[in-house]
C-alpha cells in the first residue's frame, strides 16, 4: 500500500468510510448503554462529564473518517473520469 499509494486510493476511501461509519455507530451505542438503568448501588450513577466527552470524541474521529472516506470517493471517481476509465474493476 506504501508502494503504490495510487493504486490503493479507493480501497483507502471505502476503509475510510466503513471506519467512520463504525465509530459514528460506536459512539451512538456507547451514549445509549451508558444511560440504560443499571443494577447497583444509589451512588454509582452515571458520570456525565466522561460519558460527554467519550461520546463527542468518537463522534468527531467518526465525522472526520467519514468525511476522509467521502473526499476520497471524489477524488477517485475524478480521476477515474479524467483518465476515462469508467469502469468500477480496478
Amino acid at each position: 500500500m506504501a508502494a503504490q499509494p495510487a493504486h490503493y486510493k479507493a480501497q483507502r476511501a471505502v476503509f475510510n468510510t466503513i471506519f467512520g461509519l463504525l465509530f459514528l455507530i460506536g459512539s451512538i451505542i456507547y451514549y445509549w448503554a451508558a444511560y440504560r438503568p443499571k443494577v447497583g448501588p444509589v451512588g454509582n450513577g452515571p458520570n456525565d462529564a466522561v460519558i460527554w466527552s467519550n461520546f463527542l470524541y468518537t463522534m468527531i474521529v467518526g465525522g472526520c473518517f467519514f468525511t476522509l472516506g467521502m473526499v476520497g470517493w471524489v477524488v477517485v471517481r475524478s480521476v477515474r473520469a479524467k483518465n476515462g476509465n469508467v469502469s468500477t474493476n480496478d
